[in-house]
């Protein structure tokens, strides 16, 4: 994406989080705003503090010890001078209180208990750092303001492998039925417009996201959810118009199909599927007629058929 579609994606869906003095410096005005700005693809990061590290991902609903909000933390992060007062940086926050999944700069990846698949949700609540191009890099201090304050407040570190889902090194945090996940966009920086991210869901949050997949692939073939291994979730959005896309795993396969739902309102409906469109399968491009014949309804305009190709 080149800057100036990314600047306008900014305009359009995100603002920023107001500094201003304070006794201590500056400090931020928070505000819960819609993040949605599209991605690209990154890997790398570091880690300064830990706290005590779990072995598993163990699903927050699996407990029965109540996390504490996703906006407590978020909030004293906001909150620390060092983050603050540090130059060239514009902060956003992340609070969509959606399940629609616009961004994989913007998405939570953690299972849940009851569900036999993994796939990446909407924060519940986050901050995101952007560094402006001509600005200085003080990743160092703002990841430790992070991971010290998600230790304070008894976050415990837990081992999980997210590459099936993201290509962003991405280190998780739980507390109960609270996760949180320190993102690294290392060198996608310039392409996403962030630097790195602190992304928060509750366990109800979680079960609200997962819900929906499950109740949308049942639309499709209720034999999907049960044996899906990855789904990787993300809509596009124009007006009122949504295009849900579901892109599934299923156990014992590398291959991946594509599951298309669309909506007018609130309610989605079941468009069609494919495989996963590959350069390295020309018949992925291809669609069905009955498919061809959803996505022309006059009623979509050229929503869907610009955007499923």
């Amino acid at each position: 994406m080149d800057n100036d579609n990314l600047d306008d994606l900014k305009a359009q869906y995100e603002l920023p989080v107001t500094k201003k003095k304070s006794s201590k410096g500056r400090a931020i005005l928070l505000a819960a705003l819609v993040v949605i700005i599209s991605a690209g693809l990154a890997v790398g990061g570091l880690v300064l503090f830990k706290g005590k590290t779990s072995d598993t991902a163990t699903a927050p609903g699996a407990t029965t010890v109540a996390g504490p909000k996703p906006s407590d933390i978020i909030d004293k992060i906001a909150a620390d001078s060092t983050v603050n007062d540090a130059k060239g940086y514009t902060l956003f926050r992340a609070s969509s209180g959606s399940t629609d999944v616009i961004s994989d700069t913007s998405s939570v990846i953690f299972p849940h208990s009851g569900y036999s698949y993994i796939t990446n949700i909407a924060p519940e609540d986050g901050l995101k750092f952007s560094l402006a191009s001509d600005g200085t890099s003080n990743k160092t201090a703002m990841t430790a303001v992070i991971q010290k304050a998600l230790a304070t407040a008894s976050y415990v570190e837990t081992k999980q492998d997210t590459s099936a889902l993201s290509a962003y090194k991405i280190t998780t945090y739980v507390n109960g039925g609270t996760v949180c996940q320190l993102v690294d966009y290392a060198n996608a920086a310039e392409l996403t417009g962030f630097e790195q991210s602190i992304l928060c869901a509750s366990s109800a949050s979680l079960q609200a996201s997962y819900a929906n997949v499950t109740a949308q692939l049942n639309k499709a073939d209720p034999a999907v959810a049960g044996t899906a291994k990855v789904v990787t979730q993300s809509t596009v959005m124009n007006g009122t118009k949504k295009l849900l896309t579901l892109s599934v795993q299923a156990n014992g396969s590398s291959n991946t199909t594509n599951y298309y739902f669309a909506t007018l309102d609130t309610s989605y409906g079941y468009i069609g599927k494919r495989a996963t469109p590959s350069v390295d399968n020309a018949d992925s491009y291809n669609l069905s007629d009955e498919f061809k014949k959803n996505i022309s309804d006059a009623k979509w305009g050229t929503f869907l058929t610009d955007n499923i190709k």
